[in-house]
């Protein structure tokens, strides 16, 4: 469960795949395709990290097909929930941490683009002036009825020092954030994709790497006002940070504050079992839910829940001021 308090939208956070399945669901796709994962010649070449400009100027890099350690072993998951008792154990429930299990083998059979920094609040405008708001055709049905008369997000509730055009777009829902991604030409990250350019094939437990650093993201430090905020490191904010601070903070394909600074709304529902699935090639989530999943922690919670593999999830009509997006584009033979 996720609690959103006042504008800034403090947290407090509400078998394994079978073996058999794994392997019979390989030796079929290689055998079908000839002995290999395929996709297209252009894909194959082109290597993880490669940055390009889209129609609308973001910078977007590109994320290569292949395997991954996705999810925590239960060593990893108790770790990590007896971390956050130790810092503030009023935030911390058990069932946050076992949706992480079990930590599993994932493949993608086919590369991405995603965003190399969360949507600026500058890239967000871009949308509204382009009458975003009034183009159903960028809208999920729920959506559009959510929207109903709204012509714009609503920044009268959201802080002043939040919607500076470099810092990353948050007091928006689901549903703006996925017409946003719609009008360029994507969507939303689903969770393995999200997960796969954060920490790519080793499984990273930081987008950076294993070991814990509070300069290279933007996290409850020392600067931050909440009681659990964590002494000894000086990200230099006391709240958000414009997109791409935090040159050391990359991950293996370059893309930043994958760790920190707002959360990330993704495209699935919220399952606390999705690791447990026996969808472990192009893993689908469910087609129906009632939460939206959020990944990468924020500007205003303790460094566990920046952790790659931490997720929870949230109404998709929900909005705070430490929530934000980035979207992925496929190629058009996907």
């Amino acid at each position: 469960m996720l609690g959103l308090q006042g504008n800034e939208g403090c947290f407090m956070f509400n078998t394994k795949v079978q073996t058999l399945y794994l392997l019979t669901s390989v030796i079929l796709i290689l055998f079908l395709n000839g002995g290999v994962i395929q996709s297209s010649a252009d894909e194959t070449e082109r290597e993880a990290g490669t940055i390009r400009v889209d129609e609308h100027g973001i910078e977007q890099v590109w994320v290569s097909a292949g395997s991954f350690l996705a999810g925590s072993t239960e060593t990893q998951a108790d770790d990590a929930y007896q971390t956050c008792l130790a810092i503030y154990p009023g935030m911390c429930l058990l069932h946050e941490y076992t949706s992480e299990l079990y930590q599993r083998e994932v493949t993608l059979t086919y590369g991405f683009w995603i965003d190399r920094y969360e949507v600026t609040n500058e890239a967000y405008d871009a949308f509204v002036r382009d009458g975003g708001y009034s183009n159903e055709d960028y809208w999920t049905e729920a959506g559009w009825r959510w929207k109903g008369n709204r012509t714009a997000p609503n920044d009268a509730d959201c802080p002043n020092d939040l919607l500076e055009p470099d810092m990353p777009r948050t007091c928006i829902t689901w549903y703006e954030a996925d017409a946003y991604a719609r009008w360029r030409g994507g969507r939303l990250p689903n969770e393995a994709e999200w997960e796969r350019a954060a920490r790519g094939e080793e499984g990273f437990l930081y987008p950076w790497g294993n070991d814990f650093d509070g300069t290279r993201l933007n996290y409850c430090d020392a600067l931050c006002a909440n009681v659990w905020r964590d002494d000894p490191f000086d990200d230099g904010f006391a709240r958000l940070a414009p997109v791409g601070s935090y040159e050391d903070g990359q991950s293996w394909v370059g893309a930043y504050d994958m760790a920190g600074n707002v959360w990330e709304w993704t495209d699935d529902w919220f399952l606390d079992v999705y690791h447990q699935s026996e969808s472990a090639i192009d893993p689908v989530a469910p087609e129906r839910g009632i939460e939206k999943v959020l990944r990468g922690g924020s500007w205003n919670m303790p460094y566990i829940f920046s952790r790659t593999a931490y997720r929870d999830g949230v109404l998709p009509d929900s909005w705070s001021g430490i929530i934000g997006f980035r979207m992925v584009t496929l190629e058009p033979d996907r």
